[in-house]
């Protein structure tokens, strides 16, 4: 990742890997332009979107149970082995998972409320995953088989679902572009 930053930065020979999505490295190779050191970008990149992922940890917790939930959850993830040993890596892991966590909690509550501006937030968010990594698709997939179990087929009438669909492919819209000019 670093790698790709420091080519798009500094001109650094090397041939990027057009599989990986690019805005962490679109990030790191912005901030290397503005200066900062690669300590600062860690802590930019990788530590503050960890912290990130335990308040959405929360957020899900909350919306899908209680607060109680949500700070037992959020306290557990503190302490996630995995979550230790990715805050040291430059890896965009952190970012995805956080905008993966705020698409669910967003669906979650479209599904509760009902409402549009929760259903287009849920596919922005699921859409901003993926910019950092290509896994973050399980979201939307693991949401439509969801929605497939809730209403079977009847979900193709429901306006509030093509909402969604419609804000996911809408931010999803300048990687694709990107992707296809390569």
């Amino acid at each position: 990742y670093m790698a790709t930053a420091k080519k798009w930065a500094f001109g650094v020979p090397y041939t990027i890997n057009e599989q990986r999505p690019p805005l962490f490295q679109l990030l790191a190779a912005l901030l290397l332009k503005l200066g900062f050191g690669e300590s600062s970008i860690k802590f930019l990149l990788v530590v503050l979107p960890s912290v990130f992922v335990i308040y959405t940890v929360f957020l899900l917790g909350k919306e899908l149970y209680s607060k109680k939930i949500g700070l037992i959850a959020a306290a557990s993830a503190v302490f996630m082995w995995s979550f230790l040993f990715w805050t040291t890596r430059f890896q965009p892991d952190f970012f995805s998972l956080s905008f993966q966590l705020l698409a669910l909690v967003f669906f979650w509550k479209f599904f509760k409320e009902d409402k549009r501006i929760h259903g287009a937030y849920a596919g922005i968010f699921a859409a901003l995953g993926f910019y950092f990594k290509i896994s973050a698709l399980l979201v939307p997939l693991s949401v439509f088989i969801f929605i497939l179990f809730k209403d079977g087929l009847n979900f193709i009438k429901k306006k509030n679902y093509w909402v969604c669909l419609f804000a996911f492919f809408l931010a999803l819209l300048p990687f694709l572009i990107w992707q296809f000019s390569l």
